[in-house]
């Protein structure tokens, strides 16, 4: 075993939760870090492995691009931009759907574009999840909190999650618009998804819950229920074969 870098807890981060995506055309690492960096709130990183060197590519500053990001992987495009999420902060402290740019001709930092910030009510709060992309561009992911509040179970956790899509603005910039494809209720559909998605060749989208399902009171997962695994259709997932 190798150690490419140990972390410090300062402006390298701390804390790495996610699991990494490897740029294929370079061979570099990409991750990031839920704590430490220039603010505290995190960053995102670059991990040369062949000279085992870390570049700190961005701090979160915590407001208005977010902060914390937690489990999930980066996305990458084939332009070498990165997609991820925070599951705090952001202009409304809920969270938000961030793109990073890679340096242009001549520059040498990232930019980063918050494509989406969460409020927390019906659009869902706290997205952990990586994030999936279709044929058109859209983006996929969950949250674990927020949504239409209808239930008891949801009333007392803030909201039981949803599942979203993102569609891009003009050439594909900020602000994208976010569509609302599932709340979840707490009960048999479950309830607080904290993973992501993947896709099926036909668009169906499938993904997993924390807590809901069968509820059983005297069962092991008590009221919270023990969670699902679920499959959801009619979301417009584009697929390499649609027209």
């Amino acid at each position: 075993m190798t150690t490419l870098w140990g972390f410090t807890g300062g402006s390298d981060g701390a804390n790495p939760f996610g699991s990494l995506i490897a740029d294929e055309n370079t061979g570099a690492l990409y991750g990031t870090t839920s704590g430490g960096g220039a603010s505290g709130n995190g960053t995102v990183f670059k991990i040369d492995t062949v000279d085992q060197t870390l570049t700190t590519i961005y701090s979160f500053l915590g407001s208005p691009d977010g902060a914390g990001p937690d489990l999930g992987a980066l996305l990458i495009d084939d332009k070498g931009a990165l997609y991820g999420t925070t599951p705090g902060g952001g202009a409304h402290g809920n969270g938000t759907v961030f793109k990073l740019t890679p340096p242009g001709h001549g520059q040498t930092s990232w930019t980063l574009s918050t494509l989406y910030a969460f409020t927390g009510g019906n659009d869902g709060s706290s997205p952990q999840s990586t994030l999936i992309a279709d044929a058109a561009g859209s983006l996929y992911g969950t949250t674990n909190l927020g949504g239409a509040i209808n239930t008891p179970t949801c009333t007392f956790v803030n909201g039981c999650g949803v599942v979203f899509k993102l569609i891009a603005g003009e050439h594909g910039q900020a602000p994208w618009t976010e569509i609302v494809l599932w709340t979840f209720s707490g009960g048999t559909d479950g309830s607080s998804p904290v993973a992501g998605l993947i896709a099926d060749n036909r668009g169906a989208l499938y993904g997993t819950t924390v807590l809901g399902g069968n509820v059983n009171p005297q069962g092991p997962c008590g009221h919270d229920g023990c969670g699902v695994v679920f499959q959801l259709t009619g979301t417009g997932f584009a697929t390499e074969d649609d027209d």
